[in-house]
Order: C-alpha cells, then structure tokens, then sequence
C-alpha cells in the first residue's frame, strides 16, 4: 500500500507503508496505518462487496463507497497492468 505523506515544508511524497516508520521518523507509524486500512487488494468495499479484482476487470465500481475504499489500489494495479501491456508482458484482452 502507498501512501501520502505531506512533510512540514510542504513537500508531498507517495512511499510504501511499510517505509513510513523510516521516512517520517516515527516509530510504528506504518503499521498503525496498515491497521487501520488494512490490505486494499483483499477487502471488498464494505458498501456494495465488490473486490478490486473485479474493479480491475469490469473496470466499474459498484457503488460510490468504492471511489473511497478501491480507488487508490485500482489506480495502482490499473497502471501496473497498462505498463504490462504496454511492454508486451501482458497480453490485451
């Protein structure tokens, strides 16, 4: 899971959950982050059930809850599947 960090300068960074406790200096922050959210790629979307996968596949999200819970990761492996693509690794369906 990537996340957002806007640094007291004002600079924004997107980096890996588990590289927060590092970069922002305070311990166990990744972890708490991850507790509270836990793994976007596994949880349905608690309004309407729909997985990323299937986001991913249909490329439609059930309901408006899912702009909340499954955007961010769809956006992540959406991306990673267009640079497969793109590369050859993938075929297109």
């Amino acid at each position: 899971m990537r996340i957002s960090v806007k640094f007291p300068h004002g600079d924004r960074q997107r980096i890996e959950a588990q590289d927060v406790d590092h970069t922002t200096g305070v311990p166990a922050l990744g972890e708490f982050i991850l507790a509270l959210h836990g793994d976007p790629a596994s949880d349905p979307c608690p309004g309407c059930g729909q997985t990323l996968a299937e986001a991913v596949r249909t490329s439609l999200f059930g309901c408006g809850l899912c702009y909340t819970t499954l955007y961010p990761a769809y956006v992540e492996a959406a991306s990673k599947l267009q640079a497969a693509q793109n590369s050859g690794l993938a075929g297109s369906e």
